[in-house]
Parts: structure tokens; C-alpha cells; sequence
């Protein structure tokens, strides 16, 4: 379940990256649901605060037994987002989950076991994590 969450935070912050291009990737996971303090997406629709690309319990950042994280980075001479990191840790390690998983712009969702806590970018991309099947 976390690392289909990972996926879905990938592949929404591709989606949010191509509706918001002056932005890039959102600046946090909560950019990625209905926004703050939202239970469904506004009247008035998507937002960059508030892009109603993912659902409020993953975009408030915990779900199943997880804990997630998501945000964008490194922005270009306009201020957009150019890269991102999604990561999912146990609330409980060895009691809700055993694996860490995260993600990056190239969509490829990575583990490690046991969970070694909160990666930075070039952590995931490097060898201590591996790829999950495709």
C-alpha cells in the first residue's frame, strides 16, 4: 500500500507539474490534494495551493500505517520546482511497516528494508535503494 502511495504521489506530481508549469512540481503534499482545510475539492476547482490530484488523508500525509512526505526543489530562474522527493516511512517501524520507499521526477519507486528513515534525493537515486518491480 505505501509504495502504490508512493507511486500515486509520483505520478500526481507529474500531473501538477504539467497543469501548473510557471510552479513546476508542487511545494509540498498538501499542494497535491484539495488544500488546506479541505475535505473535497473547492467549487472553484484546482489551485496551485490546492490541485485536487490526490485524495486529503494521503495529501495530509498519513495513511496505512505510514507517513508521507513530498516535496518540490531546486527551482529554476523563474521559481519552478524543477525535481522533487516522495517518501513513506512506517508510523511504526516493525509494527506498521518494515520498508521505506521513495520517489523522484523519473517516476521509479524505490525500497529499503529495513527503513532507514526520511532519504534525501540523492539517497534514492544512489545504490541504498533498490527499484520495485515496474
Amino acid at each position: 500500500s505505501a509504495a502504490a502511495s508512493v507511486r500515486t504521489i509520483d505520478t500526481a506530481m507529474l500531473s501538477y507539474q504539467t497543469a501548473f508549469p510557471a510552479t513546476g512540481y508542487a511545494a509540498a503534499l498538501l499542494n497535491l490534494g484539495p488544500g488546506a482545510g479541505n475535505i473535497s475539492c473547492p467549487a472553484a476547482g484546482p489551485v496551485v495551493a490546492g490541485a485536487c490530484i490526490i485524495d486529503n488523508v494521503l495529501a495530509n500525509g498519513a495513511k496505512s500505517g505510514y507517513n508521507f512526505v513530498a516535496a518540490g526543489a531546486v527551482p529554476n530562474a523563474q521559481g519552478a520546482f524543477t525535481q522533487f522527493l516522495a517518501t513513506a516511512d512506517p508510523s511504526n517501524l516493525n509494527v506498521t511497516g518494515r520498508k521505506g520507499f521513495c520517489g523522484t521526477e523519473d517516476n521509479v519507486v524505490r525500497f529499503i528494508a529495513p527503513d532507514a528513515g526520511a532519504p534525501t534525493r540523492p539517497v534514492c537515486l544512489g545504490n541504498t535503494y533498490s527499484p520495485i518491480g515496474q
